[in-house]
């Protein structure tokens, strides 16, 4: 792993994702942060030996203005997460 991944992965612990996180995850590091693509890959890799797969059935029915936030709910809550890190003001 180069330094430059280990870095960016730091000090935490993801215990659950969705494909969908990862996905979007990705998105947000290529877009906004202008990260190196084969940075991006590493560190996709990463979080896939560390974690948790939360995946499978439809999310629970939820009360939520942005539909696209309903998969990370839905995720964090069948992985039975006991918190859920985000920078969504209405999450």
């Amino acid at each position: 792993m180069s330094l430059q991944a280990r870095r960016l992965l730091g000090d935490y612990v993801l215990t659950f994702y969705a494909k969908y996180l990862l996905e979007e995850l990705e998105r947000v590091l290529s877009e906004k942060f202008k990260l190196p693509r084969d940075l991006i890959e590493e560190y996709i890799w990463l979080l896939y030996q560390d974690t948790i797969t939360a995946g499978g059935a439809d999310p629970p029915p939820l009360i939520i203005e942005d539909n696209s936030d309903i998969p990370v709910v839905g995720a964090a809550m069948r992985a039975n997460a006991d918190v859920l890190v985000t920078g969504d003001s209405e999450l």
